[in-house]
């Protein structure tokens, strides 16, 4: 979800806008990319969701070092609605003027900048289906010279379905003066051939399109629209520079998918499924990364092609974007295809959980989709995920899919617990099995808890006691009505927390955040909730037996997506801090009796605790948010060594936090 430039020489991707903070959220998710075909510093870079702050068109000239954000506005001086989803071709440079640019909106219009993006105006002149909000939208745009005219091609269409503006190919051939729409075929996804001869159409079938004669002629290698699962179609076609009868598509379907090559401009196809990984007799080999295990099995790797190009520089080998991430075929046309997913530096992946224990592994994170990693070493990824004792998911992963929650022992360390859940979606698909699981060697494998504290009880939120690694409070996902439970057995049983509330984890799905659960970690046995509904602060002081509330702080509301962190200060018994986003920051050392806010914290997401810097030094504290006084307007992260009194920043402007969630601190 963020822009990012691969270099073959060192084989990773560098992000270039992670300066980007939480006031531009909605810059961080891509909706279009376009390059200047004259210049290769040149990139025009279009992304919005309609959710978040911030949208627009933004261009930089020296390859993402630096970029100018240029809003793009309606007439009536509304934001053109934009959003990161699947699609053509719809921002596109003008070959033979690149100060000529398109942008053609999900609903709100035909965009044009003469400028080389530093303007946008509409474009009126597709008539009255144009002239207002909400009226049209543009699938794809490219550009070819047809006998003898310079030519751009749009499809565009109403959202309305009663409007009498129906779908449509139009092209203009006066540098978008006027228009007319042609009889070719309305295809979701289309591109022309490098040659500029062909147009190719990729809907639930493939249609190719002879621009000097508009003759059409169906070449879809397979029917599509069967199956479980009718609502998926073809890629876009991908046309080799060398030779213009060398194409390769792909299907776009859940949990399967084809491959596609021809040498005769789609006459005839060879045909590679997704099972063709497996087995001595396969017909392709996979090349997978432990950040996408389900992939290593073949089952995701064909699945949500969304665009496929051939390379330049070595014209045999292809580039895919796929549901993941990146993969790439060096060789297209080999007699056994070999796939590698390309994602150094572009893991795609959502964060749940960080710890850094004192001892083993510094780190180990819990992750949406792929379970979570031991990072044993922080300078490279890892490789390998997080494996259970049994397979756990729909096409028996090694790794449970969603862990939303991670705690560690502070007398033992090697003793972690997890929440964990593999199916997120809302019924009637979702809302699969979940578990907690524990691990008694740094997280490199895991065991259900031999029991579960009531029926379809999973992921949720977990801490274990300070002491004693087998007192366990978790506080599970189900419903409102779910409490919170503890055991002193490692999960041979569980029982009911009295005095503790009920329902703080959002039900409907595996998205939140919230941290409200957590363990002293001086205090063996006790534990601390807070319910942000109300502000109401509960303790226990007997293994999560009972909770009693102590007492109140700001109340955030009943949200699922508000940030909060509660979090105990290691060794130091009674000592604990809660992070209530724009709330402020507060610090308590009688175990909650009573909270002190520190002083000039605008807004705190999340805070941390590490090792002590110095022999007799004070252990630090990080958070990451906003203090008085601070010119960026986006959050940071800062430091203090005297217990909060005073905070310094240690990064800067370079860097923004776009959405920050989680943190931990290095206990090592």
């Amino acid at each position: 979800q963020k822009n990012l430039i691969w270099t073959m020489a060192t084989r990773g991707w560098r992000a270039t806008m992670d300066r980007f903070g939480r006031e531009n959220q909605g810059l961080i998710h891509t909706d279009q990319i376009a390059m200047d075909p004259n210049d290769p510093q040149t990139l025009y870079y279009a992304g919005g969701q309609q959710w978040l702050p911030g949208s627009g068109i933004m261009n930089t000239r020296d390859r993402g070092k630096t970029w100018k954000h240029v809003p793009l506005l309606r007439p009536d001086g509304k934001a053109v609605f934009v959003n990161n989803a699947s699609s053509g071709e719809r921002l596109k440079v003008c070959p033979w003027n690149t100060d000529v640019i398109y942008y053609g909106s999900r609903r709100d219009g035909l965009y044009r900048s003469d400028d080389r993006g530093e303007s946008w105006r509409l474009v009126e002149s597709l008539g009255d289906a144009n002239a207002a909000a909400d009226t049209l939208y543009s699938n794809w745009i490219q550009f070819a010279t047809i006998n003898g005219r310079r030519t751009t091609i749009a499809v565009v269409g109403s959202p309305d379905k009663d409007s009498a503006f129906k779908a449509g190919v139009f092209v203009s051939e006066d540098e978008g003066k006027t228009w007319r729409r042609t009889d070719w075929p309305t295809a979701n996804l289309g591109i022309v051939d490098p040659a500029g001869k062909y147009l190719y159409g990729s809907t639930k079938k493939v249609t190719k399109t002879d621009l000097a004669t508009g003759q059409t002629v169906d070449i879809t290698p397979m029917e599509l629209g069967t199956g479980k699962n009718p609502g998926w179609d073809y890629s876009p076609v991908a046309v080799s520079p060398v030779n213009n009868d060398w194409i390769v598509v792909f299907t776009r379907e859940f949990g399967q998918g084809h491959f596609f090559r021809s040498r005769d401009g789609g006459k005839r196809w060879e045909k590679f499924h997704s099972d063709d990984w497996m087995g001595e007799k396969a017909k392709m080999k996979l090349m997978p990364s432990p950040f996408h295990p389900s992939v290593g099995g073949g089952v995701h790797a064909l699945n949500a092609i969304w665009d496929v190009a051939f390379d330049t520089k070595k014209p045999e080998r292809i580039w895919m974007a796929f549901w993941p991430g990146v993969l790439m075929c060096e060789d297209a046309w080999a007699e056994k295809p070999v796939f590698r997913e390309m994602i150094e530096g572009h893991e795609e992946v959502c964060l749940f959980d960080v710890i850094s224990p004192p001892t083993v592994a510094p780190l180990v994170s819990g992750m949406m989709d792929v379970g979570g990693f031991v990072h044993h070493r922080l300078d490279m990824p890892p490789a390998k995920a997080m494996v259970g004792t049994k397979p756990e998911g729909p096409h028996g992963q090694l790794a449970p899919l969603e862990v939303t929650s991670l705690d560690f022992c502070e007398a033992d360390p090697k003793v972690i617990v997890s929440g964990v859940c593999w199916r997120y979606t809302p019924p009637p698909d979702g809302f699969g099995t979940g578990h907690a699981r524990y691990s008694t060697d740094g997280g490199e494998t895991w065991q259900k808890f031999e029991s579960i504290p009531v029926s379809g009880a999973k992921d949720g939120r977990i801490a274990i006691a300070a002491g004693d690694s087998k007192n366990v409070v978790w506080m599970p996902r189900l419903d409102k009505n779910i409490g919170v439970y503890h055991t002193t057995d490692l999960g041979k049983s569980w029982k009911c927390s009295a005095g503790a509330p009920t329902g703080l984890i959002w039900p409907d799905m595996v998205f939140s955040f919230y941290k409200p659960l957590a363990a002293d970690r001086g205090n063996d046995g006790w534990f601390y909730i807070y319910d942000a509904r109300d502000g109401r602060f509960y303790r226990s002081q007997d293994k999560g037996a009972t909770f009693v509330h102590v007492s109140r702080l700001p109340a955030q509301g009943g949200s699922h997506t508000v940030y909060h962190r509660i979090a105990g200060v290691p060794g130091a018994g009674g000592e604990v801090w809660a992070a209530l986003e724009d709330k402020g920051l507060f610090r308590s050392t009688d175990g909650g009796d009573s909270w002190t806010q520190l002083q000039g914290v605008q807004v705190a997401v999340d805070v941390a605790f590490g090792a002590a810097a110095t022999a007799g030094g004070g252990m630090p504290v990080y958070f990451v948010g906003q203090i008085d006084g601070e010119t960026d307007p986006g959050y940071s992260v800062y430091r203090s060594d005297d217990h909060g009194a005073s905070w310094r920043r240690i990064d800067d402007d370079s860097l923004g936090w776009a959405s920050v969630v989680t943190m931990t601190a290095d206990r090592q």
